[in-house]
């Protein structure tokens, strides 16, 4: 029973670091989770499904990270399929393992209206298992990013607006809703810098800021600092791309949670002739 208390309380402490829609993708973690404004990457489909617009390939990727408890685990994957009329998206995460286990499973839908605006859309089934007690929620999240200039975007992403309501121990729970607004600015060819600020119902807001540097197309270094009145986190990590596969890992230090890695992989099909 303490262990059980004890994933709980760890697991709060994880919804606090990621806002409750848990953080995916070794770039995003590299950003320390500046990645409201991220824009044609796969792993949007867990941030801001707008930054899954661009994408005119098949692309797919797969993430992983370990907590430093043994039993404490995140999986994820997520695809992206381009069509005439705009981007589909799916992605399913799993996160713990025994005492406490949550899947969540999304269908997304993004677009471009013109040269300025992309928006994104998606509906989430979210499954949570604590011991013997099962959990079950469908709720959406939707988002938006606004190209002001070749250099400047601005997003914005809206999880779970309707505090969708589960049963837990009979009593309905309130999910929290999360809104992030963030700024990404391409100061050169080369260096990138983001912003987001999340507001949370349930827990401390959030400012998350990050730097990404590419020396070369195919390799990238970043770093980022995620701060809030309870904690702070650092992070940093490496990107390299070979034609058509790129590999992301980062590492966040938590004052409290310590050391956790994050490897991300992603793959874009060949275009057709």
């Amino acid at each position: 029973m303490k262990r059980i208390v004890y994933f709980i309380v760890f697991y709060c402490s994880i919804l606090t670091t990621n806002a409750q829609n848990l953080a995916i993708g070794g770039r995003t973690w590299g950003l320390a989770n500046a990645n409201t404004c991220l824009t044609n990457d796969v792993f949007a489909a867990f941030s801001n499904q707008a930054g899954l617009a661009a994408i005119n390939q098949v692309a797919f990727g797969v993430y992983g990270t370990n907590y430093h408890l043994t039993d404490v685990s995140t999986q994820a994957f997520a695809l992206a399929i381009p069509t005439k009329t705009g981007v589909l998206g799916f992605n399913f995460r799993n996160f713990g393992r025994t005492y406490f286990y949550e899947q969540k499973v999304g269908l997304s839908y993004s677009r471009t209206f013109g040269k300025v605006i992309d928006f994104g859309l998606q509906l989430d089934y979210i499954r949570n298992q604590i011991d013997f007690i099962t959990t079950n929620r469908i709720t959406f999240e939707l988002g938006t990013i606004i190209h002001i200039s070749p250099k400047t975007n601005i997003g914005f992403h809206l999880y779970d607006p309707i505090q969708s309501r589960f049963a837990a121990n009979e009593s309905s729970v309130v999910g929290n809703t999360v809104a992030k607004l963030g700024i990404g600015y391409q100061i050169s060819t080369k260096v990138l810098i983001a912003a987001d600020f999340l507001k949370q119902i349930d827990y401390p807001n959030l400012l998350n800021v990050g730097l990404e540097y590419q020396p070369t197309k195919s390799f990238a270094i970043r770093g980022g600092t995620q701060i809030n009145r309870q904690f702070t986190i650092s992070t940093f990590g490496f990107g390299y791309t070979a034609k058509r596969l790129t590999i992301d890992l980062a590492t966040s230090i938590h004052s409290v949670l310590g050391i956790t890695p994050h490897l991300s992989m992603g793959y874009r099909l060949a275009p057709k002739d």
